[in-house]
């Protein structure tokens, strides 16, 4: 048998495992031993038997196996780190973005570690602390859980629709494809981001979607009136594309892709001037107001995600997507309020604005306390962390992000500071290293450039004035 131990259906047998584990053979009482301990805290487990002793790899069963999984579990060892077939799983689970999980089972050689799991954090499980790392290993599993299964969906639903030649049969229809589009607007607390196949996916559901909607309105109405509805539904559909368009290049964030998204969402807003208020609206605008706040331009950043929460303020939120959009748009105006601060000419006027900052945060947190799924789903203790960092209460702030069981180069740069003003230079500079080796360009990524200001100005740990 391939596949778990706690025998799921011959018919669909990666339905149910939410973590795969890549290890080598020598491991397989461990992973055995592991599964049965994850199974108390009610997670199923996938790991390959068949594989390590046949000599056939199965290899596209692995792969569903790695799609259908929300973590991949990556058991480092001397053995797993020379394996061909270990090293082939963990960089096809980063080329799906992945939560990747990596477990320290016995000392490697130093440089020897898989780029995938560089700068990620670790959990410790060798025979002298696997007690204590059993707890930490399931809140790295877990975090961020919602938004994982969702990518797992997504991915195996997408792999077998490209699969079976774009068939529009597996398409995604009503509240799935209302589901999926609100997902691709969340921001996980870790690395992991949708794919091209899973956008691709998304966006050939609602191109069939509005297709489906252009013919009922053709049949029901005649002449101008069939125009205008063909219309506006068409530029319902353009303002998606645009969309999603824009969310890709954000989520690759070099100074190209930024270019490219706020050049999307400036055309998508553009057309949303003369449409009905829309979902999609009024994400162009959340989608806007982050492109420019990445690209530098605080201000920019700031009036376009306003035009939001004044739309929802002029006329409350008629649906989930709208609250859930409410919330985002607040929380995104703290960060760029934060980012706004840091570029203030003195001390007054920079405690003034991150007490601008504050007040967006505690409208957010309040919003996103009614939704805890989507709350979730965003790095909303490094926006909390930063604001404890200015204000002096550094405790408090390494405190906030002790509870946030992902890794992020965010959370890594913010961990540094709080480090830093407590006297803990060793820590501070372990992680500032971590930050710089987790960016795609190092310090010359727009991320560095962008948080320079506030990396000096808080490294000097002077505590904001009180208001």
């Amino acid at each position: 048998m391939v596949g778990n131990t706690l025998k799921s259906a011959p018919s669909e047998p990666f339905s149910t495992a939410d973590v795969f584990v890549s290890y080598a053979r020598e491991d397989l009482t461990f992973v055995r031993d592991l599964e049965t301990r994850l199974a108390f805290d009610q997670l199923t487990v996938w790991f390959d038997v068949k594989g390590l002793f046949g000599g056939e790899r199965f290899w596209d069963e692995i792969c569903k196996a790695i799609d259908a999984a929300a973590a991949v579990v990556f058991i480092i060892a001397p053995e797993s780190i020379g394996s061909v077939y270990c090293r082939r799983e963990l960089q096809f689970a980063g080329e799906r973005q992945k939560r990747i999980v990596p477990v320290l089972r016995r000392d490697v050689p130093h440089g020897s570690i898989p780029q995938e799991i560089e700068g990620v954090q670790w959990v410790f499980l060798r025979d002298t602390d696997e007690d204590e790392g059993l707890e930490p290993l399931k809140s790295a599993i877990r975090a961020d859980w919602v938004w994982l299964r969702q990518h797992a969906r997504l991915l195996s639903r997408g792999s077998e629709w490209s699969a079976r030649r774009h068939d529009d049969s597996l398409l995604l229809r009503g509240n799935d494809l209302r589901d999926a589009e609100a997902w691709m607007l969340q921001e996980p607390g870790g690395r992991e981001r949708p794919i091209l196949l899973q956008r691709e996916f998304i966006a050939a559901s609602r191109r069939a979607a509005t297709r489906r909607r252009l013919a009922i309105a053709g049949s029901l109405v005649g002449g101008g009136a069939a125009l205008v509805v063909v219309a506006l539904l068409a530029a319902s559909y353009f303002v998606a594309n645009l969309n999603s368009r824009a969310r890709e290049a954000l989520d690759k964030e070099t100074s190209d892709n930024i270019s490219a998204a706020q050049h999307a969402s400036a055309r998508a807003v553009g057309i949303c001037r003369y449409l009905p208020r829309t979902i999609e609206c009024l994400s162009a605008n959340v989608n806007l107001g982050i492109a420019e706040r990445v690209a530098g331009n605080t201000a920019g950043a700031s009036n376009a995600l306003s035009r939001v929460l004044d739309q929802l303020r002029a006329s409350p939120p008629r649906s989930a997507a709208e609250w859930t959009l409410l919330a985002t748009a607040r929380w995104e105006r703290a960060v760029t309020t934060i980012f706004f601060a840091e570029a203030a000419p003195d001390e007054d006027e920079r405690a003034r604005r991150y007490a601008l900052a504050a007040a967006d945060m505690s409208e957010a947190q309040r919003l996103f306390d009614n939704d805890p799924e989507q709350a979730a789903a965003r790095p909303l203790a490094v926006t909390r962390a930063r604001l404890m960092l200015a204000a002096g209460a550094y405790e408090q702030a390494l405190d906030e992000l002790g509870k946030m069981a992902a890794a992020s180069a965010e959370k890594k740069l913010v961990l540094s500071l709080a480090y830093q003003c407590l006297g803990r230079s060793a820590d501070a500079s372990r992680e500032l290293g971590q930050y710089v080796a987790a960016l795609p360009e190092g310090t010359a990524s727009p991320q560095f450039k962008r948080e320079l200001p506030f990396l000096e100005r808080n490294s000097k740990c002077v505590p904001l004035p009180h208001r």
